[in-house]
């Protein structure tokens, strides 16, 4: 025989079940942006390498003059 749910107990259980499946969408989203901004971050870093590759290039061709 299953012994009926109290009201409080029901309510307790359905708030714990709603923070663990807002927990985990709160992580994914913050993890989604975390790896947004480090591919932002790579992006940035890539540009810098190249522009500074230009200028050693650059530098390369003045020193060899």
């Amino acid at each position: 025989m299953e012994t009926r749910e109290s009201y409080h107990d029901y309510m307790g259980r359905r708030l714990r079940e709603q923070w663990h499946e807002e927990g985990e969408m709160v992580n994914r989203i913050l993890v989604e942006r975390e790896i947004a901004s480090m591919q932002e971050q790579v992006h940035g870093l890539q540009m810098r390498v190249k522009a500074l590759c230009v200028v050693v290039d650059n530098l390369s061709y003045k020193v060899n003059l």
